[in-house]
């Protein structure tokens, strides 16, 4: 399945989450798309990603590396299996995260 260029994916982002700022919409798509090279069973469409954003922005977080706990903790709206979120540890979300900036 082909998704989107990290460029359009956070321009559907900014379009579709009301209070994403263009820095954290950017930030999103890098991390899915990084997290989409993952080994996963069922890898995130851009309807995951919009849940992760808006789940992202209702907190009020800005920038994906000030709060990687919560990043983590709401891996749930963007992971819908409980086997992908195994596959995942803090340790990769930590590496994927260094590569969002």
């Amino acid at each position: 399945m082909d998704f989107p260029e990290v460029d359009r994916e956070a321009a559907i982002l900014k379009a579709r989450v009301p209070g994403i700022d263009a820095a954290l919409a950017l930030q999103v798509a890098r991390f899915v798309r990084d997290v989409r090279r993952e080994d996963l069973r069922k890898v995130p469409g851009v309807a995951e990603s919009l849940d992760f954003a808006a789940a992202l922005t209702g907190i009020g977080l800005k920038d994906l590396r000030h709060d990687p706990e919560s990043v983590y903790d709401l891996l749930i709206t963007l992971l819908k299996t409980h086997e992908d979120r195994c596959a995942l540890p803090r340790e990769v979300v930590s590496r994927l995260l260094e590569q969002v900036a």
